[in-house]
């Protein structure tokens, strides 16, 4: 074999190692895209369920709710209302993320279309509606205009 021989044997290897390497490198990125999403659904889960739990375990705050939901919030004192607000402020900022996740694709689709139903069966509340419209200014374009269909949609469905 000649020098010249050897070099281009040498440099088919070359090439195929790098093929392999880009492709080792793809599964990685694979795998973590999964592990990355798995967390993500782990992460929302628990903010989810730290706020059913905040309701469910304080009778107070789960009174707040059942007597705030279903009206247009003036029934609240001022307390239970701030109460009120924070509990559904943290409920939809969860949403908030939880779309952001979905449109980088670090969730899943089938997750954000569940919670979109879940959003959708909660904005159907007239005092979660109420609250929107007057929180809707904390939250991003983007999941404003979002809301804007989903509330569209609950109230032609009410």
């Amino acid at each position: 074999m000649t020098l010249e021989e050897f070099y281009y044997l040498s440099q088919i290897g070359a090439g195929i190692g790098v093929i392999a390497t880009l492709v080792f490198v793809g599964i990685q990125i694979r795998q973590n895209t999964q592990a990355l999403r798995a967390a993500n659904y782990a992460k929302t889960t628990d903010s989810f369920n730290a706020v059913n739990l905040a309701v469910a375990s304080h009778e107070g705050l789960g009174t707040i709710m059942a007597r705030g939901m279903p009206s247009d919030l003036s029934a609240l004192t001022p307390v239970e209302r701030v109460r009120f607000d924070f509990a559904a402020l943290s409920a939809f900022r969860i949403f908030e993320v939880l779309h952001y996740q979905q449109k980088l694709g670090l969730s899943d689709k089938e997750l954000w279309d569940a919670e979109r139903a879940t959003l959708l069966e909660l904005v159907r509340a007239p005092g979660l509606r109420v609250w929107w419209q007057e929180n809707r200014l904390s939250f991003t374009k983007e999941f404003r205009t979002l809301m804007n269909d989903v509330v569209e949609e609950a109230q032609k469905t009410v």
